[in-house]
């Protein structure tokens, strides 16, 4: 579990400052994914399509056609992701270029998936949290910590979904093996976290997407000691962080 636990912070702390590092550049470029950011009623059109996102896998595994949607995420959304981060720093057709060697060895080389998985959260994290301002972040956390702490427990239907995912080998969550076990973590445990990291860094200050962060971070390592339990409830410990961070600087 220790060694679970160092694989986890590395990762956290490795997808946030690389989020950091390209949403730099987004915000200077003024990249911005979502026009309505600003409005917290945003956040209820990100939960909605969670929800229908969500519904939509577990009919593919019903009809064992799961494969198909990991298809476009590990190849097609590898890619474009990729091509859009990369594009932010060098030449389109080098980052082309690099993207497409991305998707190549994500289909040869099955350790690869270790760098995809970082590739992935990175991107959406940085697009996201340039994109959208703390309040609807927030919204869209409780939404979601809501979500996983009743319906999740009662239907388990995330844990289908994660099985499927760890079966096939998907990017959307982080796996640590050992001989005892398999620990699994969800991606979206450490992309919205990060997600409020960043856009508190660019619309606030340093102070409060670092509290955010190490809120966020003790959190994750808090639902590690606990079995099966949801871990963005624990990892939205960071909207704490984040609201003692403004109370102190409104001081």
């Amino acid at each position: 579990m220790n060694k679970f636990r160092y694989y986890l912070t590395a990762n956290y702390i490795a997808v946030q400052a690389l989020a950091l590092l390209v949403a730099e550049r987004f915000w200077s470029e003024d990249v911005i994914l979502i026009e309505s950011g600003d409005q917290p009623a945003t956040s209820f059109l990100l939960f909605g399509l969670v929800i229908i996102a969500s519904a939509v896998v577990l009919v593919l595994i019903k009809l064992k056609l799961s494969f198909l949607l990991y298809y476009f995420t590990e190849y097609v959304g590898l890619f474009v992701i990729s091509f859009i981060i990369f594009s932010a720093f060098i030449n389109i057709y080098i980052s082309a270029a690099i993207s497409g060697i991305a998707v190549i060895l994500r289909y040869t080389v099955k350790q690869f998936r270790r760098v995809s998985v970082i590739i992935l959260a990175v991107g959406i994290a940085a697009l996201l949290g340039v994109s959208l301002d703390v309040v609807p972040v927030i919204a869209f956390l409780v939404l979601l910590s809501l979500y996983d702490v009743f319906a999740v427990r009662k239907t388990k239907h995330m844990q289908v979904i994660a099985e499927d995912v760890y079966k096939r080998g998907g990017s959307q969550i982080f796996t640590f093996d050992t001989k005892e076990e398999t620990f699994v973590l969800g991606t979206a445990d450490i992309v919205l976290p990060s997600i409020l990291v960043v856009s508190a860094f660019f619309n606030y200050s340093v102070l409060e997407a670092f509290l955010a962060s190490l809120f966020a971070l003790t959190g994750l390592l808090w639902a590690t000691r606990q079995k099966e339990a949801p871990a963005l409830p624990y990892a939205s410990l960071g909207i704490l962080g984040f609201l003692i961070g403004y109370l102190i600087q409104a001081l």
